[in-house]
């Protein structure tokens, strides 16, 4: 540690984690430790002058479900949720889950800490982003409800201008025919985290009803519109069908920014081998 001395708060409930938040706004939120901590790279910690603990929280650490939606504690560890089962949360998160780090991380790491990472965007982004999840958040004067989508700007700070917290991940709770989820590569040092793809495909009689689909890398992207012109199709995609969705998606998806030239492409490839593989 360097010279710097660090006071670190314990809140025993989320009140007084509030007001701390309330007299300190500079403090940092730490839960599991895992993001703050791997993303130092010297010898020595560089910690903040605050730091605000939830390990005290029991708050944060509780699970409801209703049979629209599943309401998680931010401070809920990975390996907690996995326990949960595939019954219990949707498959497209329980896999995503299942690929970050190895158990011992996911008893450490949570929910909330994947989300807020100062590392960038992580796993869980795309994955929490196309199933409509909402985010309590908690600030030194109040609680809000805020979509995953609006809470974070495209240069990844939170979308409210006032120290806050996340306190509790709601997911709701649908029947998907078919999923995907893919991670573009490794992390890698850099703020723009894991690139991730997700999508969710509702279909009726082979047509599809509904289809949701977001890519997480060095930008946010998710567009109902392309979503509902794709929409519509019937299944097994005929030639006409996948020449019109191709130019349909590449319309939207060419707004992506991102370094690797092949990214739009490999997005793209995802959309129809999802769809094929379950027109069959």
């Amino acid at each position: 540690m360097r010279s710097r001395n660090s006071e670190i708060f314990y809140p025993e409930n989320l009140l007084e984690a509030q007001n701390i938040l309330k007299d300190y706004p500079d403090s940092r939120i730490i839960a599991g430790g895992t993001g703050y901590f791997f993303s130092e790279t010297d010898r020595c910690f560089d910690l903040p002058e605050f730091i605000l603990s939830t390990k005290k929280l029991a708050e944060l650490k509780g699970i409801s479900k209703t049979e629209r939606y599943i309401d998680i504690g931010a401070g809920v560890s990975l390996n907690k949720l996995l326990s949960l089962g595939k019954k219990n949360i949707p498959e497209i998160l329980y896999d995503g889950i299942s690929k970050i780090a190895n158990p011992h991380i996911r008893n450490l790491a949570t929910i909330g800490g994947n989300i807020a990472s100062q590392r960038g965007r992580m796993t869980l982004f795309s994955i929490l982003l196309v199933l409509d999840s909402k985010l309590e958040i908690k600030t030194g004067t109040e609680t809000i409800w805020i979509s995953f989508l609006k809470y974070f700007t495209q240069k990844d700070e939170p979308n409210i201008n006032t120290p806050s917290f996340i306190s509790k991940i709601r997911i709701p709770l649908e029947n998907w025919d078919a999923w995907k989820f893919s991670v573009f590569n490794s992390y890698t040092g850099t703020n723009e985290g894991v690139p991730g793809f997700s999508m969710l495909v509702k279909m009726e009689k082979n047509i599809i009803m509904d289809l949701r689909i977001a890519y997480t890398g060095k930008n946010i992207f998710r567009n109902r519109e392309m979503e509902n012109r794709l929409a519509g199709h019937s299944l097994p995609l005929g030639s006409k069908d996948i020449n019109e969705m191709m130019d349909i998606s590449m319309e939207y998806i060419s707004n992506i920014q991102d370094r690797n030239p092949i990214t739009k492409k490999r997005i793209q490839n995802l959309i129809f081998d999802t769809l094929e593989k379950n027109g069959r």
